[in-house]
């Protein structure tokens, strides 16, 4: 059968029906499977529309919709979040998006065009937390990625300043969703760590503890971990302001379609 154009299809998995949308090249061959996860701002299509790993025909990219960000769920989740945004907006997306990972992942890895018995993921955003924290609860995921997210919830101390962080019980909510106290947990998957120096959401030196936390879990693996800033490149992916920003910004999706290509192989 000869090679066909990449086409991107809707679709419903699980018990719970979680919407996707899955890009890939119905040639007839056998897939490796990516789990894309967007972020709070952002969507599935959008994240298909940043990153569409076209490059990689032999990945079938399904780009997850995380829980309550979905429509009618935004809605009801700025009025649940009007008295605790914590607690009742970030903590939910993140907890309920890696309880639908695995079952995403179980979905997918059932299709008669998925080959192997592991997927990668990768995150952006909050997206980037979900998927670590989704690869740490999943020994199937094998190569994840993740770009400008951070590694807990510790980042909104700036952007919420009167919130009450020391509110009876809450410390002991977070923990579950803090990943930097298990950085080195994630070896052997292979683990690439991307973060635009542009990036005023999500400061890079969240990710530089996180990082260097993982590090030395992959000495005799070197090639299994990467950190790397993108010079120039913002939070959203946008197109940067200069030349050189741009050309950063291709490699950065070039770095991460490589990552899957090598990590993934068919």
């Amino acid at each position: 059968m000869g090679i066909r154009e990449t086409r991107t299809d809707a679709a419903s998995l699980g018990p719970d029906a979680i919407p996707v949308l899955i890009r890939h090249v119905p040639d007839g061959r056998p897939k490796r499977a990516v789990l894309m996860v967007h972020g709070m701002r952002g969507s599935a299509p959008w994240l298909a529309g940043r990153l569409p790993l076209d490059e990689c025909p032999q990945l079938l990219r399904v780009y997850v919709a995380l829980p309550w960000l979905r429509d009618p769920g935004r809605e009801k989740l700025r009025e649940m979040g009007r008295d605790d945004p914590v607690r009742r907006i970030f903590a939910p997306v993140v907890r309920d998006g890696v309880r639908e990972l695995g079952a995403v992942a179980d979905a997918v890895l059932a299709r008669g065009d998925v080959i192997g018995d592991g997927f990668g993921l990768y995150g952006f955003s909050i997206g980037g937390l979900v998927a670590l924290l989704g690869a740490l609860a999943d020994p199937r995921a094998t190569a994840v990625a993740v770009t400008g997210t951070v590694p807990n919830f510790g980042y909104l101390r700036a952007m919420l300043p009167a919130y009450d962080w020391a509110q009876p019980g809450l410390a002991g909510e977070l923990a579950p969703l803090d990943a930097l106290p298990r950085a080195g947990e994630l070896a052997p998957r292979a683990l690439l760590v991307q973060h635009g120096t542009a990036d005023t959401d999500a400061d890079p030196k969240y990710m530089r503890a996180f990082a260097e936390a993982a590090r030395p879990s992959y000495a005799g693996q070197p090639e299994r971990f990467r950190y790397e800033l993108y010079e120039g490149v913002k939070h959203d992916l946008a197109e940067a302001d200069t030349e050189a920003g741009r050309a950063e910004l291709g490699r950065l999706r070039r770095d991460v379609a490589a990552w899957f290509a090598a990590h993934l192989a068919v």
